[in-house]
C-alpha cells in the first residue's frame, strides 16, 4: 500500500486495518512520519457512530494534521461504512500540507488534453474588461 507521493503504510497500519473489519474499531487516527503512515489514536465504539463522532472526532482535529477513519453503524455489500477525513489545521507548516496532499498530474488514460497554462498577467481580472476605443 503506497501512496501517490511514496510514503507507504507501516505494518502495524496494516494490522490495525485487518483488526478493524470486525467491527471493533470505531476511530483510526493515521499519522504521516518519517514518510511513513503510522496508526496514531484508535478507539472502541462506546454507542452510536452519531453519539461517539463529537466524543471522538472534535478533539482530534486541534491537534495536528491527520488522516482520521472514522466507522459508521451501516454496511453495505462491501462490508462496514466509513468515512475519511483529512485533516489539517491552518497553523501546519507548508510540509506538512504538501506530503497529505495528491501531486496534481495527468492521467495517462484521460482522453482530454491537459489544460492550457498561461501566465496570470496574460489572463484579465474580473472586475478589467479590455475596451476597443
Amino acid at each position: 500500500m503506497s501512496h501517490q507521493t511514496g510514503i507507504s503504510a507501516s505494518r502495524e497500519l496494516l494490522d490495525l486495518f485487518s483488526k478493524s473489519k470486525g467491527g471493533s474499531v470505531r476511530l483510526i487516527q493515521v499519522l504521516i512520519t518519517d514518510e511513513l503512515l503510522v496508526p496514531g489514536i484508535q478507539a472502541p465504539p462506546q454507542g452510536s457512530w452519531e453519539d461517539d463522532y463529537d466524543i471522538m472526532v472534535l478533539p482530534l482535529l486541534s491537534r495536528q494534521p491527520c488522516y482520521l477513519l472514522y466507522r459508521l453503524d451501516s454496511r453495505n455489500n462491501q462490508g462496514l461504512q466509513w468515512i475519511l477525513i483529512a485533516w489539517t489545521p491552518e497553523s501546519c507548516t507548508v510540509r506538512g500540507p504538501s506530503a497529505r496532499s495528491c501531486p496534481a498530474s495527468p492521467f495517462p488514460s484521460s482522453p482530454l488534453p491537459p489544460p492550457k497554462q498561461t501566465p496570470l498577467q496574460d489572463r484579465p481580472s474580473s472586475s478589467y474588461a479590455p475596451r476597443n476605443v
